[in-house]
């Protein structure tokens, strides 16, 4: 801890619950600022994780309801985490989105005879990957997906690759460095999440790659999560089905024709410029000028 507190800085960063009790101890003993980053409702007890639920939450609601009035600010990534944390701890916080930087593409054009789709991340039971696969069988060949996966467990991958190798309109292929993605994805019509509504986090998620997804100029079509389908209804950047099964959006991709998806991915152009890191950047410099004020 010595070593610790003989840094030279004005402001700290915390990233995430697991690392507040240590930067609460550094502003303490240095009188640094301390910023609190928050990616997801951190307490939530989703059944998908019984060891998270009976033994991780808990210590992290302890910390948060020692420390989260004691932080100088405090950011999350959508309006709904934001409005949970408020609800429960009092604490009011700054949305900060996941957005990556602007990239300088165009929409490219869609091709009326097949309909590229991809969704790029982590291969992950909780999010439910095969369901995309299994939305394939009643779409045809006039529509074509593309999973790019991060191998965050092998088996379960092993499991996604003996899935698709049976479906001719299913590829999967390596992914690329995080900073590649959108230029990766710019060819594709489609970026395609169905993520399930099975904790809240998912419930709430507005993740990276949605941003990606509108830096790649692509249109969005995703299950009904609440932050997303907010952007995508507001903004036209995409579609929504009507529930969370392969049914509702199989109907819905099946209703799309080439000019709609044509103008939702010219909406995603208009957006890349808004939903940037740039635009981030500015409400970050933002909150540590004001806390170096303090």
């Amino acid at each position: 801890m010595g070593c610790v507190m003989d840094v030279d800085t004005d402001v700290v960063i915390c990233n995430d619950v697991n690392a507040l009790p240590i930067c609460m101890a550094l502003k303490e003993n240095t009188g640094v600022k301390l910023v609190l980053d928050l990616h997801e409702y951190a307490v939530d007890d989703s059944p998908l994780n019984v060891y998270h639920q009976k033994y991780i939450s808990p210590m992290w609601d302890y910390f948060l309801k020692k420390h989260l009035m004691e932080v100088d600010a405090f950011m999350t990534v959508c309006n709904a985490i934001s409005d949970r944390y408020f609800t429960e701890y009092g604490r009011e916080s700054v949305v900060v989105t996941n957005a990556p930087a602007y990239e300088d593409f165009s929409p490219t054009p869609v091709n009326g005879d097949q309909i590229r789709m991809i969704h790029h991340g982590g291969a992950m039971r909780g999010r439910g990957i095969e369901n995309m696969i299994h939305l394939m069988d009643g779409l045809g060949e006039k529509f074509h997906l593309t999973l790019m996966l991060v191998s965050n467990s092998r088996s379960y991958l092993r499991e996604l690759k003996s899935l698709a190798a049976v479906k001719p309109n299913v590829t999967i292929i390596d992914p690329v460095p995080t900073r590649e993605i959108s230029a990766k994805i710019n060819p594709y019509d489609i970026g395609l999440y169905m993520l399930p509504a099975n904790c809240l986090n998912n419930e709430y998620a507005l993740p990276n790659k949605f941003f990606e997804f509108i830096q790649g100029r692509l249109a969005i079509c995703v299950w009904p999560s609440r932050e997303m389908a907010h952007i995508i209804n507001q903004e036209g950047c995409g579609k929504c089905s009507e529930d969370f099964t392969p049914e509702s959006m199989r109907v819905m991709l099946n209703s799309l024709d080439n000019q709609q998806i044509e103008t939702m991915k010219a909406e995603s152009h208009r957006l890349a410029s808004k939903l940037c890191f740039e635009k981030n950047a500015v409400i970050l410099r933002e909150i540590l000028a004001e806390v170096l004020e303090k």
